[in-house]
């Protein structure tokens, strides 16, 4: 519990959460749902399919939180970033920041249909 109503949870996918995010979707308070992913270590590493896995765990997570409660206000978002698997170290870069672009662009599609 993040403040008063705030609920916030941040898995690394759809298929990790846990009885905390269970309990914020029985509650009245808005459920906020994002998603990690780095290309080239937990996402694949080729932008169009990071951003394919992202998008699908989004979709996946706004699924779950209107099959658990319908009407749960949701706030989705995600935070892409490239896995240098030489130097065992994540960083940004242009890419990074055109599929941050990306995944705003889409969630502003989805909320628009």
């Amino acid at each position: 519990m993040i403040g008063p109503g705030r609920s916030v949870t941040a898995p690394a996918g759809p298929q990790s959460s846990g009885s905390e995010t269970r309990a914020s979707l029985k509650e009245t308070q808005p459920f906020i749902y994002s998603n990690y992913s780095m290309a080239g270590m937990s996402a694949p590493i080729t932008p169009a399919g990071t951003m394919a896995l992202l998008n699908a765990e989004l979709l996946a997570g706004l699924t779950l939180s209107q099959l658990a409660r319908e009407g749960t206000p949701i706030i989705l978002g995600s935070l892409p970033a490239f896995f240098d698997m030489k130097e065992m170290t994540n960083f940004y870069d242009p890419h990074s920041l055109l599929l941050n672009l990306a995944c705003a662009e889409m969630m502003a599609h989805y909320l628009a249909g």
